[in-house]
């Protein structure tokens, strides 16, 4: 991939030393993050994210807190997990067709509790999670096609409000005109949508936590400005694909956690926008890493 532009004036901060976790510790903030677990996200499975996965050890085992594997049961699992205190970005829900592990056969959402290079550190750090946590090993990203049918999994990370997809498809043409008139910066495109969007009914509101299984094929008909969701009466709705987890990672650095997320790909290039994990996608970010040229 080419290079991208980013603004030397932004320092993203280094890794913060931790202390490794030891088997006779009940799991608490002091040993939630240690330097064997990895960031939380699929480095080892989207190459777009490889410059803020850059230097981490490849992801070999996950920890997969108990659930069917349905959206449901994952809602559940994630509600129970951010019980445990578990480090930055954990635990964070994920099909098994974007995740997919030795066993080609499991299906359905899977909800991590931590990424390990080693299964013996994934075992010691299963011993403080709950019974029936499950070790799995994954697949090798060179040994998937990808290609083929795939489900991916829509958490939501915030409260946030979904609009009926007839009304987007007015707020994205019409600035769709404007930007053929005068060409701004993704930021100013953002600002824009944002205001739109605020002087339009929504169709619900989502809490933080849900999720959604969707076609792999239908994630983008917006580019990467929406995700599709359901409403509680069951009515299709898109929210800002800010406020999901869809092609994050989470890092966590000596100045505080920080969610990458790739926001746009043109000509195969992504652009990766970062935040403050904490902060809410309303945030300013603190670092845009442009795509390359076409």
């Amino acid at each position: 991939m080419a290079s991208r532009a980013v603004d030397p004036s932004i320092q993203v901060p280094a890794p913060a030393p931790t202390a490794t976790i030891s088997a006779d510790q009940p799991l608490s903030h002091a040993v939630a993050d240690v330097p064997e677990l990895l960031p939380a996200g699929r480095c080892a499975f989207d190459p777009y994210l490889s410059e803020p996965c850059e230097g981490s050890p490849t992801a070999h085992y996950a920890l997969l807190l108990p659930s069917s594997g349905d959206a449901e049961a994952a809602e559940i699992a994630l509600r129970k997990g951010r019980t445990l205190r578990l480090a930055a970005g954990y635990p964070f829900a994920v099909t098994f067709d974007d995740m997919p592990t030795k066993k080609s056969k499991q299906r359905g959402i899977a909800v991590v509790a931590g990424l390990f290079a080693e299964r013996g550190q994934a075992e010691a750090y299963a011993s403080h999670l709950p019974p029936g946590t499950e070790i799995v090993e994954l697949a090798s990203r060179e040994d998937v096609d990808f290609t083929g049918k795939r489900t991916a999994s829509v958490e939501i990370a915030e409260d946030t409000l979904a609009w009926a997809p007839e009304d987007i498809d007015v707020v994205e043409a019409t600035l769709d005109e404007e930007l053929a008139k005068k060409w701004v910066k993704l930021p100013e495109q953002k600002a824009r949508r944002d205001r739109a969007l605020a002087g339009i009914k929504p169709r619900c509101s989502l809490t933080q936590g849900r999720v959604f299984a969707t076609d792999q094929s239908k994630l983008f008909k917006y580019q990467r400005n929406y995700a599709p969701v359901r409403c509680d009466d069951g009515r299709e709705a898109w929210v800002a694909l800010r406020a999901t987890r869809l092609d994050t990672v989470v890092t966590r650095p000596a100045g505080g956690a920080l969610v990458h997320q790739v926001i746009l790909v043109e000509c195969d290039q992504p652009t990766v926008e970062t935040r403050h994990f904490d902060a809410g996608s309303a945030a300013k970010p603190v670092r845009l890493a442009m795509g390359g040229p076409c």
